[in-house]
């Protein structure tokens, strides 16, 4: 999807799909697949369109509206579209800025909707608490409702026997925050909670089994002063009672939270950005190991550990059962990464609006081999959304792992060890004088060069400056040996020093003075170099 409108790539080649005819228009806004793959839906201009697949027709076409959001039901009964909520002088009271069709009837729904895997029943948030609707007719009378206010996050689980959801309460008025998981329809007692203060957002990521809930949360601001994203942190629950805190062994960021297929385990991606950790985690026993945001294959066979964004783009394989690295490598500028079903293959895009330079999409092999690669070349052309059709992992056989690049394909360079830091000329060759920790000893003395590396002024100061020493060390020695031999007398009043020694101490502070400018000029100018490299 780009401003060269939609189209529909099939292979790893990514050839045209004959059946789907391609949509020009520059005003695509969304796009998404059900969860089966069966149905695509875009916004094309001013319509929602909803196109069957394989065979590529057109089944239904809806106003658009203001939406540009869509998502299909569990079962793909429904479609819902929304956008921004407008106010304007034809209607000062608002516009309903979501709008659900029936993909039965093709009719017009209300309400804002969350199903049950099975469209069973289908939920609601207001004011007061959550109702509870029938799944097929979501417009009908209420089946039940949950009575709690102040409700700021809600999340139904992916399970069938019992449907089970979860709902987050913020912390309001001194009291603590707390989230509960229910077991539908019994409301009067939570399987599991958990209270806790330090939470202004969160976000609820159910494993694939339904029974177990990671919630990941945050604050806007860190009091401590000592982040600039705020406090994270990340609790496990369970339906069986568990409410724990995931422990990590550094303070810092969250950047990706992520459960495994087989919804046994999942992997966490954490601390400062030059220090990033992850930490792989068996909900069981919490057995654990401890580089940034992380993927995993559908397959679980292949753990890919990259960082986008305002990271170079480096990415690192391992097979997830050994712990074993398998390859390593960079695919630079890119904003996008998804494995393809069979858990093989992934794409990584450049697209806009994050980038508008250089937009284009790469089809990879885990073992590191471009095997295809579309580049943007049009002006003002440019790319904006890259997608797999989903489709079902049991439809693909599992793999051994292999190292061996794929044949005819582009294998993509391994990373390069980084430069060195720039030090410049004079500090070149010599110790570091700039203390980089608090356990490290420095000493500003120009001393520590080798006289070889030295230039010939640098090394023509320094004689002067040894040979000044030395004769001011000779001189003082001469006048301790020269004590030695006389005769104690008492003591007297000390004579004022004489025109000459008073020229030869202002010199030589000067010259001091002198030394230690220029030596903290080259400091300063280290430092500088350092920041900038």
């Amino acid at each position: 999807r780009g401003s060269a409108g939609l189209s529909l790539q099939t292979g790893y080649k990514c050839d045209d799909y004959q059946h789907f005819q391609r949509d020009e228009s520059a005003q695509c806004k969304c796009l998404t697949f059900s969860g089966d793959g069966s149905l695509l839906a875009w916004i094309s201009e001013s319509d929602i369109k909803v196109s069957k697949l394989p065979e590529g027709e057109i089944i239904y076409r809806f106003p658009a509206g203001y939406s540009n959001s869509l998502i299909f039901s569990p079962k793909n009964s429904f479609l819902a579209a929304w956008g921004p909520y407008r106010v304007s002088d034809k209607a000062p009271q608002g516009t309903h800025n979501l709008v659900i069709w029936n993909l039965k009837t093709g009719e017009k729904a209300s309400g804002k909707p969350l199903w049950s895997l099975d469209e069973e029943i289908c939920t609601r948030v207001v004011a007061d608490g959550v109702l509870v609707l029938k799944g097929s007719d979501i417009g009908g009378d209420c089946l039940a409702k949950f009575s709690q206010p102040n409700i700021q996050e809600f999340s139904l689980s992916s399970s069938v026997n019992p449907i089970k959801f979860a709902l987050f309460i913020p912390t309001r008025k001194g009291a603590p925050a707390f989230v509960k998981m229910y077991n539908y329809p019994d409301f009067d007692r939570p399987v599991c909670q958990r209270s806790f203060y330090k939470a202004d957002n969160v976000s609820m990521l159910w494993n694939k089994s339904g029974k177990s809930l990671l919630l990941h949360a945050s604050t806007e601001t860190d009091k401590t002063g000592s982040s600039y994203y705020g406090e994270q942190s990340l609790y496990f629950l369970s339906d069986e009672g568990d409410s724990i805190q995931v422990a990590l062994a550094k303070s810092g960021p969250i950047y990706s939270v992520e459960w495994s297929p087989n919804g046994r385990e999942f992997c966490v991606v954490y601390g400062c950005i030059k220090h990033i950790n992850y930490k792989i985690v068996y909900y069981e026993d919490y057995a654990g190991k401890s580089n940034p945001i992380q993927y995993k294959s559908l397959t679980m066979t292949v753990l890919c550990l990259a960082g986008f964004g305002n990271l170079q783009g480096e990415m690192e394989f391992w097979n997830r059962k050994e712990l074993k690295l398998i390859t390593k490598f960079e695919a630079s500028d890119s904003t996008s990464f998804e494995w393809s079903p069979d858990g093989q293959y992934f794409a990584t895009a450049t697209t806009a609006p994050r980038l508008r330079q250089g937009n284009g999409y790469k089809i990879w092999h885990y073992s590191g081999c471009s095997l295809h690669e579309v580049k943007i070349t049009k002006p003002k052309e440019e790319l904006w959304e890259v997608r797999w059709r989903p489709v079902s992992t049991d439809r693909f056989p599992s793999f051994e792992i292999s190292r061996k690049p794929i044949e005819g394909a582009t294998v993509a360079s391994k990373l390069q060890a980084k430069p060195a830091v720039y030090r410049p000329p004079g500090a070149r060759g010599a110790p570091s004088r700039i203390k980089l920790h608090d356990d490290q000893e420095f000493t500003l003395s120009s001393d520590t060069k080798d006289d070889k590396q030295m230039s010939k002024s640098a090394l023509k100061n320094k004689k002067k400056r040894d040979a000044k020493a030395k004769s001011k060390q000779d001189s003082s020695s001469n006048e301790i040996s020269n004590n030695k031999n006389t005769t104690r007398q008492p003591p007297t009043v000390k004579s004022q020093p004489s025109a000459v020694q008073q020229e030869n101490e202002k010199k030589l502070k000067n010259l001091q003075r002198l030394e230690k400018l220029k030596l903290e000029t080259e400091l300063r100018q280290e430092i500088e170099m350092l920041k900038l490299s």
